[in-house]
């Protein structure tokens, strides 16, 4: 039986990494594989991990301990070299750049183990001399495989890094099956955007959208899912545009279905992405998308006027418009619903299973 390591930063924290990895180790796990998930450390603000089988073993280097990573290189490299000099696997996926650069003392006989660097956003995101940055590149010298989650980013990485001796695969994040058929609401007055309230996300543009669209449409409401450091400067803008009654900062949900279920558009306003995990759910839910042509995930997704609209970065006021489009159009959202299923094949769970196993089983 092939045994197979995921190392994570936190795999009971919240947030797409730790729900990606726990997708495709119980998929894995499934399929005969002998899974096991080291933690560098533990999040003491979550207690509820996302589900993994049984059989899945976990150990945490450092528990109930704040690290600095650049302080406590050192330190980190040493427990990540002692843990696996101790403990035999034949695949170690580590799942993040910024956590690459601590395997630089790990020695392994070359025909031994597989070394596989996941990257989970994308090359453009992450300073300089940054360890994310420095992880892609020590990834790209001595690791077996580096696998990016969209085609866009195999380009960018190859404009980046000029020798990459690793083999680079794109591999998609899978899309959870449901069992359920989810109806459109055809008839629903409800935007909604899902995210954690950082700078990233971009809601700073969905407060300058709204200001145009509500202008034209006060008998719609705009609803964002999340919580985070921005949430005050959010409230302000809101406040200051006088739109406090339309565009709705509804924090955290537990049932993020039922909200997608009564909604009629999903709006991504991100300044980038890694893959873009919402914009593939809200498709699952039937929602057309309106998004900006960041890097990387909407242009994969997204088929331009089909399922949905991709927007010139950051054109606010391109994206205003074709969300009143769509506002007027019950016909046209219709059926751009009807056609959000065509996206997303290529992101089945059992499709993106079968391409980890061929990498999983090709030899060195």
């Amino acid at each position: 039986m092939i045994k197979i390591c995921f190392f994570i930063e936190k795999i009971d924290a919240s947030g797409g990494i730790p729900r990606v990895v726990s997708i495709i180790a119980n998929g894995l796990n499934e399929r005969g594989y002998s899974i096991h998930i080291v933690s560098l450390t533990n999040d003491n603000n979550n207690n509820k991990r996302y589900y993994l089988n049984e059989e899945i073993t976990i150990q945490y280097l450092f528990e109930n301990i704040k690290l600095n990573y650049k302080k406590n290189f050192l330190k980190i490299s040493n427990a990540i070299n002692n843990y696996f000099l101790q403990h035999e696997y034949d695949v170690i996926i580590v799942s993040g750049m910024d956590f690459v650069p601590f395997f630089c003392f790990y020695y392994r006989k070359k025909n031994c183990v597989k070394m596989i660097a996941w990257e989970h956003s994308n090359y453009t995101i992450g300073n300089k001399f940054g360890l994310r940055s420095l992880g892609r590149r020590f990834a790209s010298r001595n690791f077996d495989v580096i696998v990016v989650l969209t085609d866009r980013d195999v380009g960018l990485y190859r404009e980046g890094i000029k020798k990459i001796k690793s083999k680079l695969l794109r591999i998609y994040n899978p899309i959870e099956n449901y069992r359920e058929e989810i109806k459109y609401s055809s008839s629903s007055k409800v935007l909604i955007s899902c995210g954690a309230l950082i700078w990233q996300k971009g809601f700073d543009y969905a407060v300058d959208i709204a200001d145009i669209i509500f202008k034209k449409k006060n008998d719609w409401k705009w609803f964002i899912y999340g919580e985070g450091s921005e949430r005050p400067k959010l409230e302000k803008k809101i406040a200051e545009k006088g739109l406090t009654d339309y565009l709705i900062l509804k924090g955290y949900t537990d049932n993020i279905k039922k909200v997608y279920g009564e909604a009629s558009l999903f709006i991504l306003p991100s300044r980038f992405e890694g893959f873009c995990m919402v914009n593939l759910e809200a498709m699952k839910m039937n929602l057309p998308v309106i998004a900006f042509n960041i890097n990387c995930g909407p242009d994969e997704i997204i088929m331009n006027g089909i399922n949905g609209y991709i927007i010139d970065d950051f054109n606010i006021i391109e994206m205003a418009n074709k969300i009143l489009f769509l506002m007027d159009k019950t016909e046209e959202r219709k059926r751009m619903s009807e056609n959000c299923k065509k996206s997303l094949y290529k992101f089945r769970l059992e499709k993106i299973l079968n391409e980890w196993e061929k990498i999983i089983g090709d030899k060195l």
